[in-house]
């Protein structure tokens, strides 16, 4: 049975069920509570969030990446591994502060080979997307 919270938000009542995310999807902090198990209170409101995007990746070598960086509430956090089996790998559902660089690590399973190349998001960027082209280097 689906329970029904009501929740403040400023001076509106917002009726949430099941999890209480308030914004887009969170990137889990690192060494902290995971955002998606934070209730509506003690989450940052609305208003706190930063300029962010998801992130979509460009890769030749590498079957798995991940991303570290600061998430839309200027935490830092680790993305877990993606598989990257085509050119174009979009890790969604987190996501990362405008104006900030992430660290994209790759591996390449075959070898074990790792390698990790760097992605500035533009905070001039429109649309909730970043891509980040690292054909040549993961």
């Amino acid at each position: 049975m689906n329970r029904i919270r009501t929740v403040l938000v400023g001076a509106t009542a917002v009726a949430l069920t099941g999890a209480a995310l308030v914004g887009p999807a969170q990137a889990e902090p690192v060494g902290k509570t995971p955002t998606h198990t934070r209730t509506a209170s003690a989450s940052v409101t609305v208003k706190g969030l930063l300029p962010s995007v998801e992130i979509r990746v460009k890769t030749r070598y590498s079957d798995k990446i991940r991303i570290k960086g600061y998430n839309q509430y200027n935490e830092w956090v680790i993305s877990p591994w993606f598989k990257s089996p085509s050119d174009w790998t979009l890790v969604n559902d987190w996501w990362w502060r405008k104006s900030a660089t992430v660290r994209i690590e790759g591996v390449q399973t075959r070898g074990n080979k790792h390698r990790e190349a760097y992605c500035t998001i533009s905070n001039d960027h429109r649309g909730n997307q970043f891509s980040c082209d690292m054909w040549s280097k993961l």
